[in-house]
């Protein structure tokens, strides 16, 4: 009797400790997740790496890797809507070609794509830690990422104590201290449907003050200094010395092209075609030692041609894709999703034309194409900037939102009358009763004028609208302080300059999608927008209708 009550606390002692450590292995990883940084500054990697997870089902054709060049410049969705072609965009920042390698050998295990296509920039540079942390931090425990990490920690950086393989396979180690700046972003979730299939859009315009003209003569005058002097005083004398060194470096990184030529084989091992392209970049090389040269090319050309790969130079290899007065972002590094439009519009054509890809249908990719034609067709009304175009955009969308218009301080002197015709088009027939500095508000909703005023004196007005509660005013007349004021929520998007105020409310997500003044004072027209307003905008828009709120 005794030896069976002991042999029962003997497992009753055994179960506790098995519950004690599998309770304490559960709450290990997840306070590891929630302490390891979801790498958001880094362009959303960690919710790129992870959201090829959901397609699982999905019969992929095309890869993309490489660095911020391509997750900027190449639209999975594009290429679906317009050439049936299924891919998922899997670069990261700075993407390491080892990176690449890794990357690319984990999605054989669920994928057998027909075509991997490399954009080539990392071949020619050296990648911060960082760089390599985007990817580590964001593989599962497994023994491809050991493999990963000890190549990362022993042979790549040894010198960084900070970044030792145990800190790799266990980032709490490295990221313990970050308890005290954790926020409601730590929880997100990092798996399910990431719509855009890896493309991260920006719809912002940053002209590139450079010509493919200038990056060539630039990249001459470096070529041609390549010795000088230094004269230095030390030892009560001066003395001279003759410098012969070139001062650009275009030397492609030996452990890049070993770990390309691995992706080569890796590709061959699984039957799968390697294409390498280069996105275009415009930036002189004085300033961006990474920028993209006719000397890089023909250096790649002559790789290419020895591991007998197809290369496609989409930058110096003919024909001009892109405008970068139009197409960039950030003055010729990345370019924005109009640039990256044109981009997989060309990839798609040669994709199917060299037999790359086949034309498909999948309910997966239907899917996210829906909710990412009304992302783009957001950001895109974010990005008029002229007030004919605008308004046209309204008529548009009128059906499915709420369009606010106060007048502040005087929206009349640069009106005309093909302007009063368009606002006509939407409804509105009051504003041109409007005179010198008159106050005016007028209120769309579901393509019905809901309220409209004009006014010398004050105009308010408040109205009920699915879920969200509304306030305006427009203060203008010969009244001090002229304004205008539009809160959604009791919160304030009015730029409230001078001109017309428009905020735009959309009823599915009930989120504001838009927030713009249009100088109507002035003939022009100009437009003011908050683009810090307008990320966190598009931002709350996108987590609403994409990922369920988060």
């Amino acid at each position: 009797m005794k030896e069976g009550k002991l042999a029962l606390l003997k497992r009753c002692l055994v179960l506790r400790c098995i519950l004690f450590v599998l309770i304490g292995s559960i709450l290990f990883w997840n306070i590891q997740n929630i302490l390891t940084p979801n790498w958001n500054d880094a362009d959303d990697c960690e919710r790129r790496i992870h959201g090829i997870d959901y397609l699982r089902d999905t019969d992929l054709d095309v890869i993309f890797l490489g660095a911020s060049h391509v997750y900027r410049g190449v639209s999975p969705m594009e290429l679906y809507e317009k050439y049936g072609i299924l891919s998922y965009n899997l670069a990261t920042p700075a993407q390491p070609v080892a990176g690449s390698w890794v990357l690319l050998k984990k999605m054989y295990e669920e994928y057998n794509p027909e075509t991997v296509v490399l954009d080539v920039s990392s071949l020619f540079y050296q990648p911060g830690s960082s760089m390599w942390r985007y990817i580590l931090d964001n593989m599962e425990f497994s023994l491809l990422k050991y493999q990963f990490a000890k190549e990362y920690a022993q042979e790549l950086f040894p010198d960084e104590t900070n970044d030792g393989l145990l800190s790799i396979m266990f980032p709490i180690i490295r990221y313990h201290s970050l308890w005290t700046t954790i926020k409601r972003d730590n929880f997100r979730p990092t798996g399910g449907e990431y719509y855009t299939h890896g493309q991260l859009l920006s719809n912002e315009c940053s002209p590139s003050p450079y010509s493919i003209e200038d990056i060539i003569y630039e990249t001459e005058q470096l070529e041609k200094y390549d010795s000088g002097k230094i004269l230095e005083f030390t030892g009560n004398k001066t003395m001279g010395t003759v410098i012969s060194k070139s001062v650009y470096d275009t030397s492609v990184n030996e452990r890049a092209l070993v770990y390309l030529q691995k992706i080569k084989m890796l590709c061959e091992e699984h039957g799968s075609r390697l294409l390498l392209i280069k996105i275009p970049t415009m930036k002189i090389p004085q300033w961006y030692p990474t920028t993209w040269t006719q000397i890089k090319s023909a250096e790649m050309s002559v790789i290419a041609e020895e591991l007998d790969l197809p290369f496609l130079d989409l930058m110096f290899g003919g024909e001009s894709i892109v405008s970068f007065e139009t197409d960039t972002m950030d003055t010729g590094t990345h370019l924005n999703m109009f640039g990256a439009k044109k981009i997989s519009d060309y990839l798609g054509a040669h994709l199917l034309e060299n037999h790359y890809a086949k034309r498909k249908n999948s309910p997966t990719y239907e899917k996210s194409l829906e909710k990412y034609k009304k992302v783009y067709s957001v950001m895109e009304l974010q990005s008029v900037d002229d007030f004919h175009e605008y308004i046209d955009r309204l008529k548009e969308r009128k059906e499915n939102c709420t369009i606010i218009i106060a007048g502040a301080d005087d929206y009349v002197s640069g009106m005309t009358e093909t302007d009063y015709d368009l606002l006509r088009e939407l409804g509105l027939n009051l504003i041109e009763r409007g005179e010198f500095r008159d106050s005016y508000v007028g209120v769309i909703s579901g393509g019905e004028v809901l309220y409209e005023a004009v006014s010398d004196y004050e105009i308010t007005y408040q109205a009920q609208l699915p879920g969200a509660e509304i306030e305006i005013s427009s203060k203008n007349g010969w009244m001090t302080d002229p304004r205008s004021s539009i809160k959604v929520n009791q919160h304030e998007y009015a730029v409230s300059h001078i001109g017309l105020d428009i905020v735009i409310y959309d009823h599915e997500t009930q989120k504001v999608i838009d927030s713009v003044l249009f100088n109507t004072f002035d003939p022009m027209k100009y437009c003011i927008r908050n683009w810090d307003l307008e990320l966190l905008l598009s931002n709350a828009y996108i987590s609403e209708l994409c990922y369920d709120g988060w």
